[in-house]
């Protein structure tokens, strides 16, 4: 075998632009510190039919990373200029696009996939299925690793798997971003729940290696494989009596939590700007008096699992009761649609002058905007992390989420003073706990917000990508 760099094949919904989620963002953190790390990255991914005629694709689902040749796949210079990396695109309906529950494009993904690993000449050591007649390379081009981002992409890498193109014996990493079977929006049948089940837990069997996003989803995996009844029905029983026989430890040595970084250049900009809250006004005993107007923040697409519409209930209630004007805030809604009547109703209840950005901002426009930000209020009831919380910390805005039942909490703790906890189960008892930390005064704010940003600011890509690579199998 030749000296050659290690070879990663990451499949995904969410890679090249247009982004619409945290997803999107993570998964090319994750491909920007292979490449900086000099492995080779081939990436099969979606993109919406609308930008078949962009520059992120040559019309046939084939293209290269490599902007000198008009292509900014990314937006991210040093991930379009590597000579290391490979794209290749499966073109989706729109109504497909900007979603990841059972209703997205997986399926596509599923079936095309093969034809894209083909397309870049395939992958050798394809176990003995017949790799001289799909004219496939020498060993020496395989991969050595497959990624999967989320029980999405398993079915493609299953498909590639039984058609010979990829071997059986690749190692396996399968990332779970968001444990869909803890999200209560996304399960909204029995049918619903017993999917993502299904997909779940082969995927955690088949794994070599299961990368999770925090101790949140480690404990909502646990508790599933804990209370998996063999009498739901046959497939069940099936997965059930798997995870009994690999053994509840087995499937816990395979397991590791590495929180997302903060991406390199949101890291860049923060380090350069001072906090934005250490001058914003003076401290009172009862309540912060802020000069000229901040935002208070939701930052989060508007898809019912991230609970925007818990923010929207929580605006209009402090705008009517004159707490929103009395402190000079106007609150900011950032989040790309994915569900529009869900959208709506977020829309119709926001105070009538709401600052509302319904598309995934750049980098620096999103810095311009924390600058000016107070508060970040996180309404999710659950969710696998929460990358805008970390982002928003970087410039030294505090968040406010959910008990800890968000993975960011494996970050920014709230016994180290560096996130508050409040209570989003209701309306009445979000209310509350936004009520009284905007009550509580800019002392207390200014205090968390240094600390979140101080935590924030020290775990980044590099640090990120050196832990994978003592991860991998």
């Amino acid at each position: 075998m030749t000296n050659r760099p290690p070879r990663i094949l990451l499949v995904c919904i969410e890679f090249a632009q247009p982004l619409f989620s945290g997803n999107g963002v993570l998964t090319q953190n994750i491909v920007w510190g292979l490449l900086m790390l000099g492995y080779e990255v081939t990436v099969i991914c979606a993109l919406p039919l609308s930008h078949r005629s962009s520059p992120t694709g040559d019309g046939n689902g084939n293209t290269t990373g490599s902007s000198s040749k008009g292509r900014a796949l990314t937006l991210n210079k040093y991930i379009d200029d590597s000579n290391l990396l490979q794209i290749r695109v499966i073109h989706v309906p729109d109504e497909y696009w900007k979603r990841l529950d059972r209703q997205s494009c997986w399926e596509i993904i599923a079936k095309e996939a093969p034809n894209m690993l083909l397309s870049d000449g395939g992958d050798g050591n394809n176990g003995g299925n017949g790799g001289d007649a799909l004219g496939l390379p020498d060993h020496d081009h395989a991969h050595d690793h497959v990624f999967a981002i989320d029980w999405s992409a398993l079915p493609a890498i299953y498909n590639m798997q039984n058609a010979g193109i990829l071997p059986r014996t690749v190692k396996l990493t399968y990332f779970i971003f968001r444990v869909f079977t803890a999200s209560k929006e996304l399960c909204r049948s029995q049918m619903d729940y017993n999917f993502y089940l299904e997909h779940e837990m082969r995927g955690i069997q088949r794994a070599d290696s299961v990368i999770l996003l925090s101790h949140v989803d480690q404990h909502a995996i646990l508790k599933q494989i804990d209370s998996m009844n063999m009498k739901t029905n046959t497939n069940m029983q099936k997965l059930s009596s798997t995870c009994t026989r690999s053994g509840r430890e087995e499937i816990i040595s395979k397991m590791h939590i590495l929180v997302p970084p903060l991406r390199k250049d949101i890291q860049s900009l923060a380090m350069n700007t001072k906090s934005n809250i250490a001058s914003t006004g003076s401290v009172s005993n009862t309540e912060l008096q802020v000069e000229g107007f901040m935002y208070i923040l939701c930052n989060a697409r508007l898809s019912p699992e991230k609970n925007a519409l818990r923010f929207a209930q929580v605006m209009q209630a402090l705008s009517q009761n004159g707490t929103l004007e009395r402190l000079n805030l106007i609150p900011l809604m950032i989040g790309s649609i994915c569900d529009e009547n869900y959208a709506q109703e977020v829309y119709r209840l926001l105070p009538s002058n709401s600052i509302i950005i319904n598309h995934f901002l750049s980098s620096i426009d999103m810095s311009v905007h924390l600058k000016k930000t107070l508060l970040n209020v996180h309404p999710s009831i659950y969710d696998a992390y929460g990358m805008t919380i970390p982002e928003a910390a970087a410039f030294g805005v505090p968040s406010i989420l959910h008990h800890e039942s968000i993975g960011a909490t494996s970050l920014l703790r709230d016994d180290h003073d560096e996130v508050f906890l409040g209570d989003m189960s209701s309306v009445d008892s979000a209310i509350q706990s936004v009520e009284e930390m905007l009550l509580g005064g800019l002392d207390i704010m200014q205090a968390v917000g240094r600390n979140a940003r101080k935590r924030a600011l020290s775990w980044g890509v590099v640090d990120y990508t050196n832990s994978l690579r003592d991860k991998l199998v």
